[in-house]
């Protein structure tokens, strides 16, 4: 528990969000407050419980929200969408079409506990969305480093393609996502989604 209230901010880890539109508000102070009160105030499923946080979801089997609140700020400090669905080969996937972090908010770790302490466990794997930016590129990648380590496999769906990555084959998965031209937001890549599922 110690690495909880580090108030240094872990690079890589999750993209920060600034206020608007594709953070659901939640940069904005008031209604950030406003959202928090709702999601702390209605039933939600406890994943975990520390002396400043709660980290919690809600939603339904194929969509849904995991949120960290933050019991002194009473603010939420991180919150992500997501969806599933059956996908042939890789089984119950999920996919988080949305992500905000509050810079500063002092809970390292946070991505790599919902990853492989909820979500991993509660699905078979997680899948990209299929628009990368940069910071999506870099969040990708140290994920699928983390699930190597961690046992997992990972690997890139190319349409109906699935291309395992092998540390025998590629130097580095940076090696791998180059060779098959893997990231990008134009529509020659939206058929293309990286995934971790599980050995």
């Amino acid at each position: 528990m110690r690495d909880l209230i580090d108030k240094t901010k872990m690079l890589f880890e999750m993209p920060y969000l600034i206020s608007g539109s594709t953070d659901f508000g939640l940069g904005d102070f008031t209604n950030n407050e406003k959202i928090a009160k709702f999601l702390i105030s209605n039933p939600y499923n406890l994943i975990e419980k520390y002396k400043n946080f709660i980290l919690a979801y809600g939603g339904t089997l194929t969509d849904g929200i995991i949120f960290l609140y933050n019991i002194r700020e009473k603010l939420i400090d991180y919150y992500v969408r997501y969806q599933s669905e059956n996908r042939p080969v890789l089984g119950h996937t999920v996919t988080q079409i949305g992500l905000f972090r509050r810079d500063g908010a002092g809970f390292v770790g946070i991505t790599n506990r919902v990853f492989f302490q909820y979500l991993l466990i509660k699905y078979d794997g997680i899948v990209s969305d299929k628009s990368q930016t940069q910071d999506g590129r870099r969040f990708w990648i140290n994920r699928m480093g983390e699930a190597i380590e961690k046992g997992f496999k990972v690997g890139l769906r190319d349409n109906n393609k699935y291309i395992i990555y092998e540390e025998t084959k590629y130097k580095t998965l940076v090696d791998f996502s180059i060779q098959h031209d893997a990231w990008g937001n134009t529509i020659q890549h939206f058929d293309k989604v990286f995934f971790i599922i599980k050995p």
